[in-house]
């Protein structure tokens, strides 16, 4: 169901929640329209190259690599 409302939402369909709080946080601190535009294409290219992220940040973490915390 989330999926479906997401989809109805528009871009960030294809992003975690995550990815879409930060996009959305980033103009209420000060940055311009289009670099939060830029970050958005920077998160949806990493999420068609690594599109099961939850188990690779469990890999990177695993082999010691620093994953930021929520």
């Amino acid at each position: 169901m989330d999926l479906l409302r997401r989809l109805a939402g528009g871009e960030h369909t294809l992003l975690p929640d995550r990815a879409c709080a930060v996009l959305g946080r980033m103009g209420g601190v000060g940055f311009a329209p289009e670099y939060a535009a830029l970050h958005r294409e920077g998160f949806l290219l990493v999420r068609s190259l690594v599109p099961d992220w939850p188990p690779a940040e469990a890999r990177l973490r695993e082999a010691g690599a620093e994953v930021p915390h929520e």
